[in-house]
C-alpha cells in the first residue's frame, strides 16, 4: 500500500492494471505519488477445450476496488495493458472466454497450426511458445469462429482470421 493520510482528498487518477496473475488498481496525485494501491490474486479456470482467466471475478472485485475511490476527485482511469491476453469485447460484455495464453497447448493442435501460419520472414513475428502468439489463441481456442468480426479491427489475415488490437505478442499479416 502507498498511502498517505494527509492527501487522500488529492487524487487525480487511477491506473487499472489487470495482468493476468494479479490486478492492481491505485490512486494518483497530480504529481506522481501513489496515495492507495488494492491488489488481487487471479486465477485460471479450467475449460472443455482450453483453460480461460477468470474474468468475471476479476471484474466484481474492479467494481468494489473502485468504489473505494469514490471520494476523490477523479479526473481519469488508466487502464494499463500487458500480457498476452486478448478479450473481445461486443454490446459491452465479453464475446467469448479469455483464454489463458501460458496454457501448454494440445501438441497436434499447435503443430497444425504452425504448419498453416505465415512465416517469421512474411510476419516478422516468431513462433513463441503456449499462446504467446495471439494467432495461436485465435486458432486453439477457435475465437475467429465464435466471434463476429464486428468485434475485432476490419483488416484481415490471409487466412481469414482478423486482427485484433491487444496487448499481446501478435502476429502482424503482410501488407497487400
Amino acid at each position: 500500500m502507498c498511502f498517505q493520510e494527509s492527501s487522500l482528498d488529492q487524487g487525480f487518477a487511477i491506473v487499472v492494471d489487470i495482468g493476468k496473475t494479479v490486478a492492481k488498481l491505485s490512486l494518483w496525485t497530480r504529481e506522481g505519488r501513489c496515495l492507495e494501491r488494492l491488489t488481487r490474486t487471479n486465477t485460471v479456470q479450467p475449460d472443455e477445450s482450453y483453460h480461460t482467466l477468470d474474468t468475471a471475478t476479476t471484474a466484481d472485485w474492479l467494481v468494489q476496488a473502485l468504489r473505494q475511490f469514490a471520494a476523490h476527485p477523479v479526473e481519469a482511469i488508466l487502464p494499463v495493458a500487458h500480457g498476452a491476453a486478448v478479450a473481445g469485447i461486443r454490446n459491452g460484455v465479453l464475446a467469448f472466454s479469455v483464454p489463458d495464453y501460458e496454457w501448454l497447448l494440445p501438441a497436434a493442435d499447435l503443430a497444425a497450426y504452425r504448419a498453416q501460419r505465415d512465416p517469421f520472414a512474411v510476419t516478422g513475428s516468431p513462433a513463441l511458445p503456449m499462446g504467446l502468439n495471439l494467432g495461436a489463441q485465435q486458432d486453439i481456442s477457435q475465437i475467429p469462429s465464435q466471434v463476429p468480426p464486428a468485434c475485432f479491427s476490419p483488416r484481415r489475415h490471409a487466412r481469414g482470421q482478423t486482427e485484433s488490437q491487444t496487448s499481446c505478442l501478435p502476429e502482424p499479416w503482410p501488407s497487400w
